[in-house]
């Protein structure tokens, strides 16, 4: 290797431009956040180091042989996070970055793009909630925060310059990278009577100092031509660390084993899809990395042993496979009405898709009458994974023992018990046990857990339609002053009843429109608006939603609704797992 001439900042982002600056398919994406761009050209403006660089050189005659992508120019948070992939047939020779490809783009967004973030509380799907802003830097004054000297911000607007409300001024940063001269940009303090302005001539001096003159870029130059050589590099440079994420680490190894598919490619469009079912869920790279190891009888843990070049190419050739059994897989979640806000481990997961594999992935496994049996054990048996907490933290050994039972059972029906069976000699049993039936019956409305224990309460209904949790007695009215008017007028008792409303025992699932239509009406009132002229149709409510018989439905009788309710839900989720009847009685 050999220590590069150091570069200026103009020059390097005029590298990325013409493409000679580009990024191998071992890299991972961009991760940096806008506070670390900031910090970042804060440093620069103080002429402080920013760390050097490792780039490998790929001669013309090498760069058909691999892949390699863009810097991200325009960030967005919901739409474009994934690097462009870059035709370079006619680019000549290329410098593919190893290390610096985080602080690099930052500097790319800094000066030629944008960036933007999801606002503060509003909702992913609205594309309104993504403004694209601009770094500024403030020509007028100078950071208030002692950990920085200079006050950048992105910001929505466009303009080079601008004065906002409080008479600050601010200099788009990206401005004084189209111009060689510096004369040229400081006109623009002229043009906004800031030709004396001493901080704004020095502030502005300062940027055009540390992009335009300076040389910050010093880079260790590869010229390995084998790409073996290249990624134990990039392997030795980039693990030592921890802030590149290890399963970035294995894709990169992936997408550089594979053969005929883009693994990067392929992995991110599948993640980006499956995210979209239903009212959307979270899944990662990690959990496609951690099932495609599964699927294929290799190792799960996530070591580079494992990401072998046999593997890779064992999982490349079963990717039609894995790919198809995860999209069926997070179908029939949605149908179990689950989502990103009620899944609590997604390597619980993984083994519904090794499932799935070992019986060829069934057509219709997801709404077939045929398979209704087979669903149900599924979906019994993730909620109580869920609940046991059985699958998080490190599951590889669980993984392993499940992956065994699923193996033998090959293409009989989800051995639910017999995994249950197996994990007894495991750290973490699925066993559900008393203790286990009363945390249950603990969770809470925002708990996390609350869903998968009222899934497990509601065998029958019908999750393709969106149901609510629903409060029974509205959260609205278990407050002090509705709970001193229905009677209840002990100060400890109105607290006792408070820190139950969002208690199991308080909380039903109700379909969308119902849910609405009963809104925040005293319970007692809507129940009997509901059922009073169809007693048939009140019993069989109660019966779903467990609703006890022979009690006031008033809010005065608050405490002991919830008692009598937890108890018909204790009995019944002990059925359910398998536990003898209970001999407390409601």
């Amino acid at each position: 290797m050999a220590f590069e001439r150091p570069i200026s900042v103009a020059e390097a982002i005029g590298l990325i431009n013409d493409q000679k600056y580009v990024l191998p398919a071992i890299q991972r994406e961009f991760v940096w956040k806008p506070d670390q761009i900031i910090r970042l050209f804060d440093s620069l403006l103080l002429g402080y180091p920013i760390g050097s660089f490792l780039f490998w050189t790929v001669k013309a005659d090498q760069v058909k042989k691999y892949s390699f992508y863009h810097f991200v120019r325009d960030y967005h948070e919901r739409d474009a996070t994934h690097n462009p992939k870059a035709n370079l047939q006619s680019k000549g020779d290329v410098t593919a970055v190893l290390d610096g490809q985080q602080r690099l783009t930052g500097l790319y967004i800094g000066l030629h793009g944008t960036h933007a973030a999801r606002k503060a509380r509003a909702w992913k799907n609205n594309p309104n909630a993504y403004p694209k802003r601009r770094l500024y830097l403030c020509l007028t004054a100078y950071s208030s925060d002692p950990d920085y000297r200079y006050w950048l911000q992105f910001r929505e607007d466009k303009n080079d310059i601008l004065r906002d409300d409080s008479g600050a001024v601010w200099f788009r940063v990206g401005a004084c990278i189209a111009v060689s001269k510096a004369a040229d940009v400081f006109k623009t303090l002229a043009q906004h009577d800031l030709g004396n302005d001493e901080n704004a001539i020095e502030i502005l001096n300062a940027l055009w100092e540390s992009v335009q003159v300076r040389e910050p870029i010093s880079a260790y130059l590869v010229t390995a031509p084998d790409l073996d050589d290249v990624l134990h590099i990039f392997v030795r440079v980039n693990s030592g660390g921890t802030v590149l994420s290890y399963s970035d680490l294995l894709l990169s190894i992936a997408t550089a084993e594979w053969k005929s598919l883009d693994a990067r490619e392929s992995i991110h469009e599948l993640v980006d899809e499956i995210n979209q079912y239903g009212n959307g869920f979270e899944f990662s790279k990690d959990f496609v990395l951690k099932t495609c190891l599964m699927v294929a009888d290799l190792e799960t843990r996530f070591s580079t042993a494992n990401f072998s070049t046999a593997n890779m190419q064992a999982i490349e050739k079963r990717w039609d496979e894995i790919r198809g059994a995860i999209y069926q897989t997070v179908d029939l979640l949605t149908h179990f009405g689950l989502s990103g806000a009620t899944i609590t481990s997604v390597n619980a997961v993984v083994p519904i898709v090794y499932y799935l594999t070992q019986r060829g992935s069934p057509k219709g496994f997801v709404t077939a009458s045929s398979q209704a049996d087979d669903r149900e054990r599924v979906r019994r048996w993730i909620m109580c994974a869920m609940l046991k907490r059985t699958f998080t933290g490190q599951p590889d050994s669980i993984l392993r023992a499940v992956r065994l039972v699923i193996k033998k059972q090959g293409q009989k029906a989800f051995p639910a018990d017999e995994i249950v069976s197996a994990l007894d000699n495991e750290s973490r049993t699925m066993r559900v046990a008393d203790g286990d039936i009363e945390r249950m019956l603990d969770e809470t409305y925002s708990s996390g857990f609350g869903f998968a224990t009222l899934a497990l309460l509601y065998p029958t209904l019908d999750f393709k339609n969106h149901f609510h949790q629903d409060h029974i007695h509205p959260r609205s009215t278990v407050i002090t002053r509705e709970l001193t008017k229905a009677g209840i007028t002990d100060a400890t008792l109105r607290e006792e009843c408070k820190a139950r409303r969002d208690d199991i025992a308080n909380l039903q699932l109700l379909p969308g429109p119902l849910n609405q239509e009963k809104s925040d009406m005293p319970f007692a009132d809507w129940f009997k608006k509901k059922f009073e002229k169809d007693k048939k149709a009140a019993a069989e409510y109660r019966r779903i939603h467990y609703i006890p018989d022979g009690l006031d439905y008033g809010l005065g009788n608050f405490l002991a609704f919830t008692d009598a309710r937890r108890e018909l839900m204790r009995s019944a989720l002990r059925s359910i797992v398998g536990l003898p009847a209970s001999s407390a009685k409601p």
